[in-house]
């Protein structure tokens, strides 16, 4: 009885206005009514769902597609283009690449959504693609950090189909993000990067091999990025006149073919061992726009030849196979955790994302508090 009344209300409704309208029937199922006042036909649109957030969602959807034509709901099943998965990633990426997000970015994001048309059927229309289809992709990896940036990413793509029309909802459905096991940032000890800046000073003074120019590059590197937390591409884009040593500050700008992580410009304060990296390149014919560090004979460096090169002095020098570049900017964190500096102030020089990503290394804090100065002495 209930129901027969409601629907004679949304009749009433539906003759003078013909506005779509979502209903909600007694056993809990959403549908959407469509009426047309000039033929006075009337039709019932399944959500397929009682989930009040799914039915919203899929009824906006709807009428935005019946608004502009693009849908009719007395012939059409279903109110979503036939586009190809192939076809939604390239425009995927295209609408990316025109946010200006970095090429780093947009090569990951066409390198995984490749690896997703590997894995489902050829040809696949992107509405057809299932809950299933979504689990396999984010299940293949084998460690729990990489299933949680495949989540992401796929989510990233999948949500921006449904904000263009596409699908009427995600196919993750309720797939929980993963969970990744929290594990303690791995970082050199005091003694450690003494021996490794040891063993690549020997070879830097031709003292152990033929490759002294390289192994110069590579220990001014390591030392400057010790001390100052810096990535790998914020430390090869630094500039001459990054480095302001009456401020006692060393500056990551963004710039023309370069952009922080971040996308934040951030100051770093200049330790000793810095300063002493800084004087020892630094001359007085060299430009302030010119690049702070150079390859052998005065190229650039690249990132790839110095994350071999730095392997392989750790091999040298009997280190922990596990450690790579990165490794540098956990030991700036710990070193600075270790010594009581608040976390706010590791936060604004590491240049992270948030306080959460700084917590990490917040169980090495002791009881007291000290300066980056201090930490950084070693030159």
């Amino acid at each position: 009885m209930r129901d027969t009344l409601i629907r004679k209300r949304i009749r009433r409704m539906h003759h003078l206005r013909g506005e779509p309208r979502l209903f909600k029937d007694k056993r809990g199922n959403y549908h959407a009514i469509f009426y047309d006042p000039d033929t006075r036909r009337r039709r019932w649109v399944s959500m397929e769902t009682n989930k009040k957030r799914k039915a919203d969602t899929r009824f906006r959807r709807l009428v935005t597609a019946y608004e502009r034509g693009e849908y009719d709901p007395w012939k059409d099943r279903v109110a979503l283009a036939p586009i190809s998965l192939e076809e939604a990633s390239e425009k995927f990426v295209a609408a990316k690449k025109g946010q200006g997000r970095s090429a780093s970015t947009i090569k990951g994001y066409r390198e995984f959504l490749s690896m997703v048309s590997g894995m489902v059927p050829a040809g696949l229309l992107l509405r057809d693609m299932t809950v299933a289809d979504c689990q396999r992709i984010i299940n293949r990896p084998t460690s729990d950090a990489s299933r949680k940036t495949y989540y992401r990413n796929l989510r990233a793509f999948l949500n921006w189909s449904v904000a263009q029309g596409c699908l009427l909802e995600s196919p993750l459905g309720d797939i929980e993000a993963p969970h990744q096991t929290r594990r303690t940032p791995q970082f050199l000890t005091e003694g450690d990067l003494e021996h490794l800046l040891q063993v690549i000073k020997a070879y830097a003074d031709g003292h152990a091999g033929i490759d002294a120019e390289g192994a110069l590059v590579v220990h001014r590197a390591v030392r400057l990025a010790v001390s100052t937390g810096l990535r790998r591409g914020e430390l090869l884009a630094l500039r001459c006149g990054d480095v302001e040593v009456g401020k006692g500050l060393l500056f990551v700008r963004n710039r023309e073919g370069f952009r922080t992580k971040s996308g934040h410009d951030r100051a770093v304060p200049l330790s000793p061992m810095a300063r002493s990296v800084y004087e020892d390149v630094s001359g007085h014919d060299r430009r302030q726009d010119e690049l702070l560090l150079k390859a052998a004979f005065g190229s650039e460096i690249y990132p790839a030849w110095l994350s071999r090169r730095f392997k392989r002095f750790i091999r040298l020098a009997g280190l922990d196979e596990t450690i790579h570049w990165h490794t540098l900017r956990h030991t700036f964190c710990s070193w600075l955790a270790q010594r009581g500096v608040d976390p706010h102030r590791i936060k604004e020089w590491a240049g992270h994302s948030s306080l959460t990503v700084t917590e990490k290394y917040m169980h090495l804090a002791p009881e007291r508090h000290a300066i980056v100065e201090e930490v950084f002495a070693l030159s």
